[in-house]
């Protein structure tokens, strides 16, 4: 969705648009509209969210965190970011109303309780 997006409205990035703006990260050559990397960690933090509900609110702090770097370095305006939340949220609230989702749940509830239960060192324990 997110490449069709792009594809259709063909929003230069900032640095391309204006001159004056010097990125801070490493060049992207795809269209601005919408934030692909917005997309990605908002849709990641809602479903870590759904999969760790006592950690909800950090989780989706985190993914708020991550997705204004872009913006902040020059890569995207933050209509770009926006646009991409939305999108993101939209697709993990999809996701986590599928059958799909609630079979992986179910399929991965002893990774998840392990992983509330950190070793002494504060990793999480990981039995192969």
């Amino acid at each position: 969705m997110k490449d069709t997006f792009k594809k259709e409205i063909s929003r230069d990035r900032p640095f391309v648009a204006y001159s004056t703006i010097k990125p801070y990260l490493p060049l992207e050559d795809s269209k601005s509209y919408p934030s692909g990397h917005a997309s990605w960690y908002t849709t990641a933090s809602y479903l870590l969210a759904d999969l760790f509900p006592q950690r909800r609110e950090p989780l989706l702090l985190t993914g708020r965190q991550g997705i204004y770097a872009h913006p902040f370095c020059g890569l995207h305006y933050p209509s770009d970011v926006e646009a991409g939340h939305r999108l993101g949220k939209a697709a993990a609230q999809q996701i986590i109303r599928s059958p799909q989702w609630s079979k992986f749940k179910l399929s991965v509830q002893q990774e998840v309780k392990r992983a509330l239960n950190p070793s002494p060192a504060g990793l999480p324990l990981i039995n192969y």
